[in-house]
């Protein structure tokens, strides 16, 4: 597997490796290691590493699994020897719990330390240098540091889908496909974190171990975690065997053990061992000498007779191998010689083990391991099994014949009311009988508000619980919520809310004796020793297919499981329970599946007592069809803290049948909730019958199915009985301050906060915002809200003089009394214009509070600030005053916002004139800061400019506080002017440029006028609202005016609209898209546009590019709702939108057909005319009838009745005002058809009639009804007719991308160099997109643009012409003019049907993403928006050309784009009828060395006496003979001699 991260350009780390000034030592050390491994990643990061740490710490490890073949003992001997003599120090993980959950020896743990101690023998023996190595033994390790161990494992699972651990099986030697158990889940991600807990600066692993490095790799990236560890992957020894590419333990034949005899090694080899004559690749024998013999003699010796070359020693594989090709060295000879180098090499250990008696005893233990039968992958009892089997009672379970006595009857009565289902009931019966004090296990998952099935339910459960004499253990699953990623997984947050849980028990009643509160995090931690082999061993004992089917513990199906966490956590509950040591689990019926887990356990292990499951039954929601009540919806839900007015409306709203019991929550609450708490459930009703009071839920159930309980009065009294229950819980969060701070803390996380609950002034922020907030207020509020200005006319500059008296001698419009509290963005703005009063006069006055704002009522708004400001030097408080002025966005400058500070000063004197006024056209302001907003720097640009760029330390941004204001502003325009709800936020670096270099202090850049801010900040707020995550804003600040910054709606947001699009169409198949054109009333089958498929991924992207939290389209969209969805996953984008699907008239509403449809301007005649004589309406059947759709989703909703007039005889009017009823009606034939369809059409008429008549009086709207819009005439439109009038202009070309070969760059030259001589100017576009689109360098714009300029190099070096030649990057100028240029792509897409792009180096029959579609529409939009004449490209892009001229003939443009087509070079090798950059073999590259152009011309297809297809004459043809007029053929030179001529200059220049 490969990395694509560290093929890249050189990343920073890299670029400083490369700088770095390297020893002699250094190099040396470099080298030594670098030798161990087949493959680095990366080389640039091991030198660096070496340069800083004298002692990296290396990281190998193995699994004790049986004997050691020689590619365990020998390589890894010289490896770690190696490592050694270069300075490192060797960790070796003795992984015996892996091997524990690879099953190996039956996960019998004695044997597997057994063999690892075997192991440690064998390397001594064989000569492992054990200075600076140290031998660690996963679990002691894991168990003496389990606290940092455990959760880094967790974390590692929540972090990676399950797929993508499955594709590192191969580290257990499994494939994906394999039957797997959770434990094989488990243990990549304990693998993933071993080196990451032993702070390893080095992994030295096999080639087959790499994925999981990689992973571990790609976990530091995500967490952002410092240093990575390098990778360094050595060769993996074939077996002895034809085809095996490992050496394996399974197969004792085909490997060399460390302690084989002299006998064995030569049966081996010289019998056994694959090795053909004369053929190196895939030969054993010759790898054994390559990566063993000769790195441990330093040469290789065969001894043979005279006769057949005698002896002869090799000291380099190079010379073994040619000798081996040419038959000069004998598969015989070969096969001698390297048993004898091995036997010499093995004999010490041989002698080890037979004259060290622990050595000895070691092997002959580990031998009669090896002959018992643990092939079968039997699992034994371990250690921890045995001590299960003893605990809790040891009585049998079978309860029969047992006579209870009174008390424990009792005792057993309580205990069964509890669960709706019991397991077993005899095995409860037994423990109460032999158990005075039987432990409960059960727990919850903190993850948001508490509704009342977890609050009452559970107070009343635990109740019951403790009165029959029981202890209940609470298990606060801290960890689990972690990993089910609730709260974001922030573990903080997360026991914050467990508080609050147990704040609501106490309040609600739960009894406090015998109940104990156990943190998971905590128990787990201290007792992880016990813990941990307990869910490896569950783990390893259950397939994976079994572990799902517990999914629905966590509120997901089967097939929904996604990470790895998400097997990780059915292990550690069903472990939880035999930790907690618990007799009885008492959860709902959705974890009935992993208690089940838990009693096949107990099977498995032979323990006799099982757990008891008690689950209780799962209160459903309040709205139909909700089988359990949840918390994302809180409308359906009571939670424990809610409002008495909130009781009544959802109860009042609650689905309630009349006279139906089955699947009525409202009767379930009372069941379950009200009855068990207050023995009686009492009703009140004066008027019908007086009141009532049942005492068994059988007499409720009947009176409410006979009638006799009304649904109104059921509804009040379970309203009341709830609010009694409720008020202490209420009363408790009013009153009690930990209670009061708990509960705000949750509802913020949670979203669910009021506008009160969210106040500034209650949460935490930036320091300055802190301050600020501490601030008191004076004045009176204003009534009612004063919006923010948005929007102020850049040219008016009247000031006032007083700014809170007066305005041009005239009043302000309104003076609003303020406060910083409730009027942040006022603060906001009054900061900015205090900080720019700084910025200009050199003062450090600092924001005190807010006094008041005034608005004036002109042409535009102007907003004057007054507040209190303190000098913190002096200690003494001023009045200051600004006129701060919000000018939108400037889409010219690609500014989302652009805020001006137009006078900022200390109060002045009454009508005294204040001339502290900004000029955009000020003096002094260097024209780099007036051009659009630049783009993020690249760490390039600021090495390379480092003068221009001052990287702002840490300790700064605490001491500068204003730089937390540039964060608020920031964030301000983002979170759309509500910030307060988005609160805190973490500045995390700022980066300023400017024009002025300051060489004695680059700190004075912060001071400077004029400068641009690239700040980095995180949004902390709850992590399910939209813009929680990290973020990055531009911010431009010129002279006494502060911020703004770029983002921009379409088309003055093109440049986040489009790349979005491209990305969606990137990333889906073409056969996906096609899947989504019923939202076009297409299907799959259609004779498709490309505009059909432009259309699909547009809009995908609308939602998202709207930040829309909630997609509300007909059921028909839904395909397309749904890739919005998937490619949020794909691109871990936070909100994914929710859909809302909304039902579509049958079967769906066509314009295509009139007579099927009604159109909002149908006269009356028109409507009556359809409805009572076209439409479908068959007596007696609603369903598939569209009358009665029509009344059910247009009439009732809109006029909230349904009124059909008919004769007396008929049944006379009837007024309905559900749908049920008409429904029935019509069923039972009491309505009939035509009496339905009068009605309909009256109905729809009077819906109709505003609209009839602005059709007959409107003179606009009656012009466009007599347009004909029924046919798809394609028309011209403005920018058609614009580009008829288009004049000759320049030619256009495009640069592709990747290395550059001749064809390319030879050709280019050599052609553009004409064109411009002939006085053509010719645009050369750099089409960095549409390699983006063609998912080039993985789609990496930045690594795109940087081969652009590599190419662009190229050109001037080899000698183009620059007079005439502009270079264009396709992403700037469509950026920059996207308002001209998409509708064009649009417009050619919508006139050309789906076909296949040779123009991408694709056939007609490959094309997969929708992206190549996107593709040619764009490239034909090229032409035109350059305003080409000539197209000068391959033949390979005539199609696309060709496109382009019929597009002409298609919008009756005359001037087409001539097109020049200059030939194809072949490519060296034979058959090759284009130059490819895929084979460099084939292709002379413009920087190639002249030995390189040499032997590629030399290996070149150059048939004698043929020309046609003989690619040496074609270059003779087409590029030296272009370039020098003429052809020298000397003595042994030909083409390659001219060709090398041809290259020379490129490279000197180069």
């Amino acid at each position: 597997m490969a990395a694509p991260s560290d093929n890249a350009p050189p990343t920073q780390a890299s670029s400083l490796a490369s700088k770095l000034q390297i020893s002699e030592e250094v190099e040396r050390r470099y080298n030594m290691i670098k030798s161990v491994g087949e493959q680095c990643i990366n080389d640039d990061e091991l030198r660096d590493l070496l340069a800083k740490k004298a002692a990296p710490v290396c990281y190998d490890g193995f699994e004790p699994s049986g004997k050691m073949h020689i590619a365990q003992g020998l390589m890894k001997i010289m490896n770690v020897n190696k490592l050694t003599s270069a300075g490192c120090r060797v960790k070796i993980w003795i992984a015996d719990w892996f091997a524990f959950m690879n099953n190996k020896f039956g996960g019998d743990l004695k044997k597997i330390r057994i063999v690892g101690e075997y192991y440690k023998e064998i390397f001594q023996a064989a000569g492992m240098n054990g200075e600076n190595v140290e031998f660690l033994w996963s679990s002691d390790e894991i168990n003496a540091r389990g606290d940092e161990y455990w959760p880094l494992v967790m974390d590692i699972a929540c972090r990676n889908s399950l797929a993508k651990i499955k594709r590192c099986m191969p580290i257990m030697g499994h494939s994906e496909t394999d039957e797997l158990s959770a434990a094989h889940v488990l243990y990549v991600c304990m693998q993933c974190a071993d080196p990451l807990f032993l702070e390893a600066d080095i992994c030295q692993l096999g080639m087959d171990q790499q994925t999981v490095n990689l992973l571990a790799r790609d976990y530091c990236d995500e967490t952002e975690r410092g240093n990575k560890p390098v990778i360094l992957s050595h060769h993996m020894l074939p077996g002895l065997l034809q085809g095996q590419t490992k050496m394996s333990t399974s197969d004792p034949s085909s490997a060399i053990f460390m302690e084989d005899d002299e006998a064995e090694v030569n049966r081996k080899i010289r019998k056994k061992a694959f090795c053909l004559p004369k053929i190196v690749e895939g030969n054993p024998c010759l790898e054994y000498v390559k990566y063993i013999i000769l790195p441990w003699f330093s040469e290789f010796t065969v001894e043979r007779d005279e006769k057949f070359g005698g002896n002869k020693t090799f000291s380099n594989f190079e010379d073994i191998a040619a000798d081996y090709e040419r038959d000069q060295l004998h598969p015989t000879d070969l096969k001698k010689a390297l048993s004898k180098a091995l036997n010499k090499i093995l004999q010490p250990i041989r002698d080890h083990f037979k004259t060290n008696n622990r050595a000895k005893n070691l092997l002959k233990e580990v031998n009669n391991l090896l002959k018992q039968d643990h092939k079968s992958n039997r699992v034994v009892p371990t250690a921890l099994s045995k001590e299960m089997k003893a605990l809790s009672v040891n009585a049998p379970s079978s309860a029969s014949g047992l006579q209870m006595s009174e008390e424990v009857e009792k005792k057993y009565n309580i205990v069964r009311s509890i669960g709706e289902e019991c397991i077993q009931e005899d095995e409860l019966k037994n423990l109460l009988a032999k158990k005075p004090t039987p432990i409960c296990y059960d727990g919850f998952e903190p993850s948001g508000r508490m509704h009342i099935a977890q609050g009452v339910m559970k107070v009343t459960n635990v109740n019951k619980l403790t009165s029959a004499g029981c202890k209940v253990k609470i298990w606060i699953a801290d960890w689990f919520a972690q990993l089910n990623n609730k709260l974001g997984g922030d573990l903080e947050k997360i026991k914050v809310v467990g508080e609050y849980f147990k704040e609501i028990w106490e309040a609600g009643g739960m009894n406090p004796e015998k109940v104990e509160f156990l943190w998971a995090s905590d128990e787990i931690s201290t007792r992880g020793n016990t813990y941990w082999p307990l869910v490896m061993d569950i783990a390893r004992r259950n397939n994976l297919r079994r572990i799902l089917r517990c999914g629905q513990i966590m509120g997901r199906s089967e097939t929904e499981v996604l990470s790895a966490a998400q097997i990780l956590y059915p292990c550690m509950q069903c472990a939880d329970i035999f930790l907690l040591e618990a007799d009885i689990c008492q959860l709902g019926m959705d974890q009935r599946k992993v208690n089940m887990l838990a009693r096949e356990y107990c099977d498995d292990i032979k323990r006799k007592n099982k757990p008891i499951i008690l689950s209780h039954h799962m209160l459903p929601g309040l709205r139909q069809g909700q089988e359990k009540m949840s918390k994302s919806d809180p409308s359906s839900a009571i939670f424990m803290e809610d409002e008495e007015d909130a009781v009544n409306k959802k109860i009042s709203e609650a689905h309630c049948p009349e006279r139906t019991v089955a699947g009525n929550p409202c009767l379930e609450y009372v069941k379950y909730l009200v009855l068990p708490r207050f023995n009686e459930f009492v009703v009140e009703n004066e008027k019908n019958g007086g009141n009532k009071t049942f005492t068994s839920f059988e007499d409720i159930a009947a009176d409410y199915e006979s009638g006799e309980l009304s649904r109104e009065d059921l509804k009040k009294a379970l309203i009341k009985a709830l609010n009694i229950m409720l008020q202490p819980v209420r009363h408790h969060f009013k009153t009690n301050e930990r209670a009061k701070n708990l509960l705000k803390q949750v509802k913020v996380w949670k979203g669910m906060a009021n506008k009160e609950s969210s106040e500034l002034g209650s949460l935490p922020t930036s320091p300055m915002a802190k301050r600020a907030r501490t601030c008191e207020t004076t004045g009176e509020r204003l009534r009612g809200p004063v919006r923010v200005p948005r929007s102020i006319g850049l040219t008016n500059r009247g000031l006032a003089y007083g700014f809170d008296l007066y305005y041009n001698d005239d009043p302000p419009t309104l003076l609003v009394p303020c406060t910083w509290s409730k009027n942040y963005g006022i603060g906001l703005y009054g900061r900015i214009g205090l900080q720019c009063y700084n910025l200009q006069k050199g003062t450090n006055l600092k924001f005190k509070r807010l006094e008041k704002h005034s608005t004036k009522d002109t042409s535009f708004f102007s907003l004057y600030i007054t507040l209190e400001a303190t000098d913190p030097a002096t200690g003494s408080v001023c009045s200051f005053q600004t006129q701060f002025g919000d000018a939108g966005r400037r889409i010219s400058l690609g500014a989302r916002i652009t805020w001006l500070t137009l006078a900022s000063t200390i109060k002045q004197i009454y009508n005294q004139p204040i001339d502290d006024v900004w000029d955009e056209d000020t003096p002094g302001i260097n024209e780099f800061y007036k051009v659009p907003m630049p783009k993020w720097f690249s760490d390039e640009a600021r090495e390379r400019d480092s003068k221009k760029y001052y990287v702002v330390p840490e300790s700064e941004l605490h001491d500068n506080d204003w730089l937390q204001l540039l964060m608020e502003v920031a964030f301000f325009s983002k979170a759309d002017r509500c910030l307060d709800a988005y609160l805190p936020l973490e500045l995390k670096n700022v980066v300023v440029e400017t024009f002025e270099d300051y060489t004695t202090e680059p700190s004075e850049k912060l001071k400077a006028d004029n400068a641009i801010f690239y700040i980095s900040y995180k949004c902390c707020s709850d992590p399910s609202t939209p813009l929680a995550g990290d973020h990055r804003a531009i911010l431009d600040r010129r002279h006494r005016s502060i911020s703004r910054f770029t983002q921009y709606f379409i088309n003055a947001r093109g440049d986040e609209y489009w790349p979005l699009v491209m990305d969606i169409a990137c990333r889906n198949s073409l056969a996906k898209i096609k899947r989504c054109m019923p939202i076009m009333g297409h299907s799959e089958t259609d004779e498709l546009s490309a505009a059909h498929v432009l259309y699909v991924c547009m809009q995908c992207a609308d939602p998202l590019f709207l930040e829309a939290d909630i997609c509300q389209l007909g059921m028909d969209q839904q395909t397309v709702n749904l890739l919005a969805r998937d490619y949020c996953d794909e691109t871990e984008r936070g909100n994914k939108p929710v859909i809302l699907s909304h039902h579509m008239l049958p079967t769906k509403m066509s314009k295509n057909d009139p007579s099927s449809a009604i159109f909002m301007d149908d006269d009356e005649g028109e409507v009556n005319r359809k409805i009572k004589k076209k439409a479908y309406c068959p007596p007696k059947i609603v369903e598939g009838n569209p009358c009665l759709e029509y009344v059910k989703y247009i009439s009732l909703p809109w006029f909230n009745e349904f009124t059909v007039e008919r004769d007396e005889k008929h049944g006379g009017n009837k007024t309905f005002d559900n749908f049920e009823d008409i429904a029935a009606d019509y069923e039972s034939d009491k309505l009939h058809p035509m009496d339905l369809k009068n009605a309909l059409s009256k109905a729809l008429n009077n819906i109709l009639q505003p609209v009839h008549d602005h059709f007959k009086t409107n003179n606009r709207a009656k012009n466009l009804l007599k347009q004909d819009q029924k046919t798809n005439r394609v028309v011209a439109t403005e920018l058609y007719k614009e580009m008829e009038a288009l004049s000759v202009n320049a030619p256009s070309s495009a640069a592709g991308l990747q290395r550059m070969h001749i064809a390319q760059g030879v050709m280019k030259v050599t052609n553009v160099n004409k064109l411009t001589s002939s006085g053509c100017q010719v645009k050369i576009w750099i089409a960095d997109w549409f390699a983006q689109l063609n998912n080039k360098l993985g789609g990496d714009l930045e690594k795109i643009k940087v081969i652009g300029e590599y190419f662009k190099e190229i050109w001037q070096a080899g000698g183009m012409n620059p007079e005439k030649v502009e270079f264009l990057w396709a992403s700037e100028e469509i950026s920059s003019r996207g308002n001209k240029y998409w509708p064009l792509v649009m417009d050619i897409a919508r006139r050309n049907n789906v076909w296949a792009e040779q123009i991408m180096g694709r056939s007609e029959t490959e094309v997969l993403s929708a992206a190549q579609i996107l593709y040619p529409c764009m490239q034909c939009a090229d032409i035109f928006f350059l305003g080409a004449d000539i197209c000068q490209l391959g033949m390979d892009q005539r199609k696309v050309n060709m496109l382009a001229r019929e597009y002409c003939d298609d919008i009756k443009r005359k001037n087409k784009p001539i097109i020049l087509s200059h030939h194809m070079l072949h490519g060296l090798l034979e058959g090759q009828e284009k130059m490819s950059k895929s084979n460099p073999s084939s292709a002379i590259f413009m920087e190639d060395e002249e030995d390189a152009v040499n032997e590629k011309i030399s290996q070149a297809h150059c048939p004698l006496k043929t020309v046609v297809g003989n690619p040496c004459l074609e270059y003779i043809k087409y590029l030296v003979l272009l370039r020098f007029n003429e052809f020298v053929v000397e003595q042994n030179g030909g083409p390659s001699q001219a060709l090398k001529i041809l290259l020379l200059s490129t490279r000197v220049a180069s």
